[in-house]
């Protein structure tokens, strides 16, 4: 399992538990995941942006803190150290952005599919195509997910010539994951919890977090039923 996984599996059910009420300070390692610049339509982030995992640190009012893997939602801020969030279910009411029921939705849809955990995001193709696709919902208007610059409201531009072809590779995997969601859809599973982290008076970016939904106890028990099993049939044959 990847380093995200393992945080984002960490952060658990305690991540969400109440978390309406909670203010919270972020702070990024942005060497920890790969991360490239993409070209985006000029009224976003001056036709530039760095699309990438966010692998942040959250500090609590009460001092605590906590690992927590996070996606830019939100191309007009760029995300400023230390500013404080707080958790949205209904993203976003103070300033900035608002996202509809149906691209909520196609966000959780989006990380469902995609299966978070299982992607290697030191590699650029899953790190920065993940972003990608959710800028695809979160901005575009056509109804139709598209990242070629074919007259919708929002496009991508993959550098060919970009070293390994990185961004090229980050490009068509986000294409694959929009070619499987149903616009407005109801999710097709659930697998992860999605929560939104929105930047008090929006003075950074807001952001999207996700956590594997834990096993229940009746599931964990059948997994030690069944690891148990396993284990006395390798002593039979060994006897």
């Amino acid at each position: 399992m990847n380093k995200s996984g393992i945080q984002a599996i960490v952060v658990g059910l305690s991540l969400f538990a109440g978390d309406a009420a909670l203010s919270l300070t972020l702070t990024g390692n942005f060497g920890s995941n790969e991360y490239d610049n993409f070209g985006v339509p000029q009224a976003l982030s001056n036709g530039a942006a760095n699309a990438g995992l966010l692998a942040l640190t959250a500090k609590y009012d009460d001092g605590s803190t906590q690992s927590i893997d996070a996606y830019c939602v939100d191309l007009y801020q760029p995300f400023l150290q230390g500013k404080t969030y707080s958790f949205t279910e209904m993203p976003f009411g103070d300033g900035g952005m608002s996202l509809s029921l149906a691209q909520q939705r196609d966000i959780k849809n989006l990380f469902e599919i995609a299966d978070p955990v299982s992607l290697d995001f030191g590699t650029e193709k899953h790190s920065a195509g993940l972003n990608l696709a959710l800028w695809e919902i979160v901005y575009e208007t056509s109804g139709v997910y598209s990242l070629a610059n074919d007259g919708g409201a929002f496009w991508v531009f993959a550098d060919p010539n970009d070293p390994g072809n990185g961004e090229v590779e980050a490009a068509n995997f986000a294409a694959s994951l929009l070619a499987q969601i149903t616009p407005g859809a109801a999710a097709v599973s659930d697998n992860y919890n999605v929560r939104f982290l929105e930047s008090a008076n929006h003075e950074s970016q807001n952001l999207v977090t996700f956590t594997p939904v834990p096993l229940p106890a009746a599931g964990w028990a059948l997994v030690s039923a069944l690891g148990a099993l396993v284990l006395m049939r390798r002593k039979t044959r060994a006897a």
